[in-house]
C-alpha cells in the first residue's frame, strides 16, 4: 500500500479543480482504488471504501458527466462521448450494478445539487479540463491493466 503522501501527489494535476467539486474528489477516489489505498487513507479514517462512495464515484464519471461534458468543446465532448460509449459497452455489468445499487438515488441528487451543469457557470472553457480528464480516466478503466483493476474493485465492491 503507497502512502497518503505518495497518493496525493499522483493527484496534484487535478488540483485546478475547486476543492470539493465532483470532479476532484472522484479523481483522489480513483487514485487511490488504484493504488490499492484505502479511500479513507488520506483522512486518517482507515477502512475500505464504501459502496456508498464507490456509487458517487461512478455516477459522476458516468451519469453526471453525459450532462456536462457535451458542454465542452467539440472535440473533448466527442472524445468523451466516444470513451463513455467504449466503457459502458466494455462494462454493462457495473454499470447495471451502479444503476441498481441503493446509493444510486442519493449520489444522482447528491450530483444534481452539487454539480449539475449550470449554463452561467460551466463554460466550455471551464468544462474541457474536466471532461479531458474523465475521458483520460473512462480510457483508462477501460484499457489499462490497472484501470481494468479498478472495475474488477468496483464491481467486487457493488457485487456485495
Amino acid at each position: 500500500m503507497h502512502s497518503p503522501a505518495i497518493i496525493l501527489s499522483h493527484a496534484r494535476p487535478f488540483a485546478k479543480f475547486p476543492t470539493g467539486t465532483a470532479v476532484q474528489a472522484f479523481v483522489i477516489g480513483v487514485i487511490l482504488l488504484w493504488t490499492g489505498a484505502s479511500a479513507h487513507a488520506a483522512d486518517g479514517r482507515g477502512g475500505a471504501q464504501t459502496a456508498a462512495e464507490a456509487v458517487a464515484s461512478l455516477y459522476a464519471l458516468v451519469d453526471g458527466s453525459r450532462s456536462r461534458c457535451p458542454h465542452a468543446f467539440p472535440e473533448t465532448a466527442a472524445a468523451h462521448e466516444r470513451a463513455l460509449s467504449r466503457f459502458t459497452a466494455r462494462h454493462p455489468g457495473l454499470i447495471s450494478r451502479l444503476r441498481r445499487s441503493p446509493h444510486y438515488e442519493h449520489a444522482r441528487r447528491q450530483f444534481a445539487a452539487e454539480s449539475a451543469y449550470d449554463p452561467a457557470r460551466d463554460t466550455a472553457q471551464n468544462l474541457d479540463p474536466e471532461c479531458s480528464v474523465q475521458t483520460g480516466i473512462l480510457e483508462l478503466m477501460t484499457d489499462s491493466d490497472a484501470g481494468l483493476n479498478a472495475v474488477r474493485r468496483y464491481d467486487a465492491l457493488l457485487s456485495k
